[in-house]
């Protein structure tokens, strides 16, 4: 699941969370492009994992026509079973 041809835009709420957590945008446009798995969410949402050094950043996205939408970004210790 590649995103590079799609455009990565981040929502107001993601722009602030992901600053209180001090996670940098080209890291979080980076699970959205290289995800080591991902599930479905609600609302059309889906979640994207990646492992860093032994704890997940999760990447809470929307697709839409023209763009992918970063709704949120943080870290789980845990992830969900596929």
């Amino acid at each position: 699941m590649r995103e590079s041809s799609m455009k990565i835009v981040f929502s107001d709420h993601a722009l602030l969370k992901m600053g209180q957590r001090k996670i940098p945008r080209s890291v979080a446009a980076g699970v959205v492009q290289f995800p080591d798995f991902h599930l479905p969410s609600y609302n059309l949402r889906e979640q994207l994992f990646k492992k860093f050094r032994g704890i997940y950043l999760k990447v809470v996205i929307k697709r839409l026509q023209d763009k992918v939408v970063v709704v949120t970004a943080y870290t789980v210790a845990k992830v969900p079973k596929n």
